[in-house]
């Protein structure tokens, strides 16, 4: 009797029989075909077009999902234009050709419009703020803000930075229109009231025809040179009235009796030589030599002169008022005579002005302004200076009305002075010379005892 667990030999024998057997009819069951009955049906390949036809099923899905995402970032994004457009640009090139290339296509001109449409309100913005800058006067500062608009170049190429620059163009002429009347009309309006037509007439008429677009100011500089024309025709005809008042000879006699002559100290300055007058001062002051009368207001006088030094001027003085019975003379000192040359001078006195013309130059050597009262000139000397004047003559186009004349204040001449008015001393009266002199410039006071 075998123990329970053990097995005996043959048992063992039977139990790898019996495994061998199984392992041989495994192998030859792998080796044998299953049989026909269970096999599944045959499926035919895809012919080419049919692949072909997937393929663009594939590829429309694709670009409908690109088109698509590109839609949902416009309407997520509406205000990134520039982004907008350059997705919707991109999806042009990768769509041509497409279901989808009209559709882009016209979403591209779309995105356009409302491109266009943002800058030129932003264009709109900076254009006011220009304009109340600009209505200030601040045209520096107007033409800044449209410079410094879009300064990222956001619509660079494009209608709203074109039309920048048309605006900034404006600008600028404005700029240029306010500064060239702000010049011309002020100066032109200045030398219409001096008298000097013809240069006011050139100055405005440098306006340019190119600031006609600034309505209100090109109106009011041709009023003012249509104005100044008026002024200018009037002055020719007064020109020809003057020149038909005849010359009046100053006779030099000798003693000059005709002259009244003041000089500092008891010295002789000035004497008759042959027809001709010529003054050396050899004081220590000023030495005047003046005609004229009380009632001049405007005239001219041609004489001629003669300076002995290279670069000496040619002192005149014209009757400014008459102060507590002394005349005062404006002085006005005359450049460039060729010294030892006689030279042919008009002194003229009109319209608050005081002119020297040179014969020899045929134009003004001296203009000056000068608020004019009324009476004579002078020819007048510093210390160590030499001067001879001949050939004298005026004529008066304008005098001073006599119940005007009646009240001004008594001259040391012995004109009557206001009624109430105390007579001066006799000391100081019995000169009839005029003593005080004022240079326009400088306004230096030089008295003569």
């Amino acid at each position: 009797m075998s123990r329970p667990g053990l097995r005996t030999v043959s048992q063992n024998c039977i139990l790898v029989a019996a495994l061998a057997g199984l392992a041989i009819a495994a192998a030859c069951g792998c080796s044998r075909k299953t049989p026909d009955t269970a096999a599944a049906p045959a499926v035919d390949e895809p012919t080419p077009e049919e692949r072909a036809r997937q393929k663009e099923q594939e590829k429309d899905k694709r670009l409908a999902s690109q088109w698509q995402d590109a839609k949902d970032f416009r309407a997520k994004n509406s205000g990134k234009h520039g982004e907008i457009l350059a997705r919707f640009k991109t999806l042009a090139k990768s769509h041509a050709g497409t279901r989808f290339e009209t559709e882009i296509k016209a979403a591209i001109e779309d995105v356009k419009k409302d491109f266009e449409a943002a800058g030129m309100k932003s264009l709109e913005k900076a254009r006011l703020e220009a304009e109340t800058l600009a209505a200030q006067g601040e045209y520096a500062g107007a033409e800044d803000v449209l410079i410094h608009w879009d300064k990222e170049g956001t619509y660079l190429g494009q209608k709203p930075d074109t039309e920048r620059d048309k605006l900034l163009d404006q600008m600028v002429l404005r700029s240029s229109a306010h500064t060239e009347f702000d010049t011309r009309y002020r100066v032109g309006k200045a030398l219409s009231d001096q008298g000097d037509y013809v240069k006011a007439i050139a100055t405005l008429e440098g306006y340019s025809d190119r600031y006609k677009f600034d309505t209100e100011r090109y109106k009011q500089v041709r009023t003012l040179i249509d104005e100044t024309y008026a002024k200018y025709k009037e002055s020719k005809a007064q020109e020809q009235a003057v020149e038909n008042i005849p010359w009046e000879e100053q006779p030099i006699l000798d003693g000059l009796s005709g002259f009244r002559k003041s000089v500092k100290g008891e010295v002789e300055v000035w004497k008759e030589d042959d027809g001709a007058i010529e003054g050396e001062n050899v004081s220590q002051g000023w030495a005047l030599l003046g005609a004229g009368e009380d009632n001049w207001e405007e005239y001219r006088v041609e004489f001629e002169a003669k300076v002995e030094k290279e670069g000496q001027q040619l002192i005149l003085g014209v009757h400014n008022m008459v102060r507590a019975g002394t005349a005062q003379y404006d002085v006005h000192r005359v450049d460039g005579l060729e010294p030892g040359k006689w030279h042919k001078l008009w002194l003229i006195v009109e319209t608050g002005r005081v002119i020297v013309y040179s014969h020899e130059a045929s134009e003004n050597i001296y203009d000056e302004r000068q608020k004019l009262y009324y009476g004579g000139y002078a020819f007048l000397l510093e210390p160590e200076q030499n001067v001879a004047v001949r050939k004298i003559r005026h004529r008066i186009s304008k005098k001073v009305p006599d119940e005007i004349l009646k009240g001004k204040p008594a001259e040391a001449e012995g004109t009557e002075g206001e009624k109430g008015k105390k007579k001066k001393p006799e000391k100081e009266a019995k000169s009839t010379l005029p003593k005080l002199f004022c240079s326009p410039d400088l306004r230096k006071k030089a008295f003569l005892d």
